[in-house]
């Protein structure tokens, strides 16, 4: 249900107490004060309860565990709210959401809460997914049934060359990105872990293991395989144990506006600095070593959704192609 996240906790647990004193019949003395100490919520809570009960519902529920005038079959599961159906009236209007193919019944009647045109992000990239699109939709509920059944399929679409790709995959996650708004699937062939936007695919359809459909990698991303966190982790630990190797270092400048310092250290919290400095009033110098499977254009995602308060400043090919994405998007604006 819809409520605040304190208060809601009192219908709770004021539930699971009525449920444990019917389902006892105990009749004993203090039965109601000895059952809110077995309930498992915290001390602190408990005690709350307890001086609410016997303060507020000495009418409805005794010292001896009677609770007037109910039976365990009188107890229902909790009706909606009328806020909680429009809640998710609004939820069926996101085309995100209807991928999914769920039964919505019941909600004709209702005033959405708000409409997905309500909202406006300012810090996402025009290259959303054809969420609308048939096709889009069909192979997306593809992907889905294959991930839930561990079916095999066979995908072919664009990479970011340009360069048709295809697959004899196993879907492993499908993953949606907030900053581009659009949908990612991992998928496993016989020997890579690739990465393929949804957006790009050609076709897909079911196959199995005696089908003639051949894999044909080109140019697009492929992940490292089983554990590839600690790859990287021990790539990286191995470039630096190197005399002769350079780590490309990431330096930025930060303006602590709007917790912009703090965002960035959150982000980038999992990679190891080479200095953090204060340059003057509330502007802070970041350097970072990037990790060796690192993608520009992932870096610059990064940069770009931690907003105007951060200023790249090197390394320079990035650098260079931060300008290159600002001036295509300068380009797709008109």
């Amino acid at each position: 249900m819809i409520y605040h996240r304190i208060y809601n906790n009192y219908f709770h647990a004021v539930e699971m107490l009525v449920r444990q004193l019917l389902k006892k019949k105990s009749g004993k003395e203090n039965a109601t004060e000895r059952t809110i100490f077995e309930l498992p919520i915290n001390e602190r809570f408990r005690n709350l309860l307890k001086s609410f009960v016997k303060n507020e519902m000495s009418d409805i529920i005794d010292s001896e565990g009677h609770v007037a005038d109910l039976e365990p079959g009188d107890l229902s599961e909790y009706p909606m709210t009328l806020l909680e159906r429009r809640w998710l009236k609004s939820m069926s209007l996101d085309p995100r959401v209807k991928l999914f193919d769920i039964d919505w019944s019941g909600l004709d009647d209702v005033e959405p809460l708000y409409y997905p045109d309500d909202i406006v992000y300012f810090d996402q990239q025009n290259t959303s997914d054809p969420w609308t699109d048939e096709t889009y939709i069909q192979n997306f509920r593809m992907i889905l049934d294959a991930w839930q059944h561990g079916k095999q399929l066979a995908i072919s679409w664009i990479n970011r060359a340009g360069v048709l790709d295809q697959a004899k995959c196993w879907p492993d996650l499908i993953e949606y990105d907030r900053y581009e708004d659009k949908m990612r699937l991992m998928a496993r062939t016989d020997e890579n872990l690739i990465a393929i936007v949804l957006g790009r695919i050609q076709s897909c359809a079911y196959c199995d293991a005696a089908d003639n459909y051949e894999t044909a990698l080109h140019t697009d991303r492929r992940l490292p395989d089983e554990n590839h966190l600690d790859e990287m982790l021990n790539a990286r630990e191995n470039l630096r144990k190197s005399m002769d190797a350079e780590m490309p270092v990431l330096s930025i400048r930060i303006t602590d506006e709007h917790q912009a310092l703090e965002r960035t250290l959150a982000l980038f919290g999992h990679y190891q600095k080479k200095d953090f400095c204060r340059e003057k009033a509330k502007q802070y110098i970041l350097e970072i070593y990037l990790d060796p499977y690192d993608e520009i254009d992932d870096i610059i995602d990064n940069i770009l959704f931690l907003g105007p308060y951060v200023e790249l400043l090197g390394p320079q090919n990035i650098v260079n192609a931060l300008k290159v994405r600002f001036a295509q998007q300068t380009l797709d604006a008109v």
